[in-house]
């Protein structure tokens, strides 16, 4: 009688399981092919929860220090707030270890919104400084953080040489397009370059990164599973 009642169990459990599994891969493997703009480097994220801004009068610049750039961060990307006109056009420059770029954002474009400055990027990565330099007539207002996991660390913003809690937000981005899967073998590049020794050798970060997209489905398959053998 007993093994009677185990056998739609199990059925039900494997069914439960293998819904999962499907579920996983709707969501997976469209998130891993589909193209989306190539991230190179966040040195500022945008904020989770309370959006603070960053005040640039006519001529005012803000800069943040200890910035990293890849060598394919192809534009710079930052985030206007509301105003009551069209956007004043901003001189964007990046100064550090022998390398020196400057790009405009032309005026006109109607806040809020996000704009990007082109960039002749690096041949090598280099550490230094971004100023952004409100180089029109109007305020202009940039999307700033001032959570914890940005005031901690690097970089710190100044705003006409005196530092400022609130960090402007900042992304760099390259001009290649590809899904996560094609980009796979140049993130776990990047990754070994700041993880040097036995935790940046590549074999290893592949190997986690196979633990980790096989290893989370399966546990959660296994619970499921187990959950329905244990109340036999």
């Amino acid at each position: 009688m007993r093994r009677a009642l185990s056998l739609p169990r199990t059925f039900a459990a494997l069914g439960v399981g293998l819904g999962l599994l499907i579920a996983c891969l709707a969501w997976f493997v469209p998130y891993l092919t589909r193209e989306r703009a190539a991230v190179s480097g966040v040195p500022v994220p945008p904020p989770y929860f309370v959006q603070e801004k960053v005040n640039l009068k006519p001529g005012s610049e803000a800069c943040l220090s200890e910035v990293a750039m890849d060598t394919d961060a192809d534009f710079a990307e930052l985030t206007v707030l509301a105003g009551k006109r069209p956007g004043a056009r901003l001189a964007v420059a990046f100064e550090g270890q022998g390398y020196r770029e400057t790009a405009t954002v032309p005026d006109g474009y109607n806040p809020p919104t996000v704009v990007r400055a082109p960039l002749d990027p690096p041949d090598r990565s280099v550490i230094g400084t971004l100023c952004i330099r409100n180089a029109g007539e109007r305020r202009v207002a940039l999307l700033g953080t001032s959570d914890v996991r940005t005031v901690v660390a690097r970089p710190t913003t100044q705003v006409d040489g005196e530092e400022v809690v609130t960090d402007v937000t900042v992304s760099f981005l390259s001009a290649d397009t590809g899904s996560v899967l094609e980009r796979a073998g140049k993130m776990m590049t990047r990754v070994a370059s700041f993880k040097p020794g036995l935790f940046g050798a590549p074999a290893l970060l592949w190997l986690l990164l196979v633990l980790v997209v096989v290893g989370i489905p399966t546990a959660a398959i296994y619970s499921v599973l187990s959950s329905f053998r244990g109340s036999d």
